[in-house]
């Protein structure tokens, strides 16, 4: 009968064959215009991490947050570089620019589910500092802020801000957030003190102030006394 081979084995067999066919060129089709391989990588990455016990979540969003550190606790090495290697297709329908918030909340099941993965191996304490860092970029300067352009008195902002204010009480003593730029060290402040208006307004730029302050009612009072 035919042999059944799973992604990965396919892409072992595909570099296994390469090795023995002189290459002329090669056609990087990575947004899938050509052929429909998104599949294949995602089969690969689940196959691989499951080798590790790593489970890949099912139907969730931002689902590599889910992972991300759990890889890096069991990697023996770890390299890091600044060059720009990644090549990310902006569309209307990317999932970074996804406005629902509810689905977006799916990033406090990622984060929490790392957290329980450090406790219960006992590695928590250890790397205490670095997940605690890793939720306040994914949560607090990535998602909030895009919850809070769309509207400051969502449910889901506060739902977001109290889960990382019960899970990482003392998160605002990070000594990572140091490595902040000016305007991220601006938008937590702004966030830790529920000034969510302030930080919509100033995401919005010069339009977003006009409309901020005519909400408020003072667009008109400081234009007024701009006159006198």
């Amino acid at each position: 009968g035919r042999i059944q081979l799973t992604a990965m084995q396919q892409q072992e067999r595909m570099m296994h064959m390469s090795k023995k066919i002189q290459i002329k060129g090669v056609i990087f089709d990575l947004d899938g215009s050509l052929v429909d391989s998104m599949w294949m990588w995602h089969e690969i990455d689940r196959e691989y991490l499951g080798r590790f016990g790593i489970v890949l979540p099912e139907k969730r969003y931002y689902e590599d947050v889910a992972v991300s550190l759990k890889v890096m606790l069991g990697a023996k090495n770890l390299y890091f570089t600044d060059a720009p290697l990644y090549i990310y297709r902006q569309r209307d329908t990317s999932i970074t620019k996804n406005r629902d918030h509810k689905k977006m909340y799916d990033m406090v099941r990622n984060i929490e589910e790392q957290y329980r993965y450090f406790v219960v191996r006992g590695k928590y304490e250890q790397y205490k500092e670095e997940v605690e860092y890793f939720a306040i970029l994914h949560t607090l300067l990535e998602i909030v802020p895009r919850m809070i352009e769309d509207d400051p008195k969502s449910v889901y902002v506060r739902k977001m801000c109290a889960y990382m204010k019960r899970r990482f009480p003392d998160y605002e003593k990070n000594p990572y957030l140091d490595k902040l730029s000016r305007r991220n060290r601006l938008y937590l402040k702004l966030i830790s003190e529920r000034k969510y208006t302030a930080l919509q307004m100033i995401i919005l730029g010069k339009t977003g102030l006009r409309n901020g302050l005519e909400k408020l009612g003072l667009f008109g009072l400081i234009q007024n006394y701009k006159k006198k």
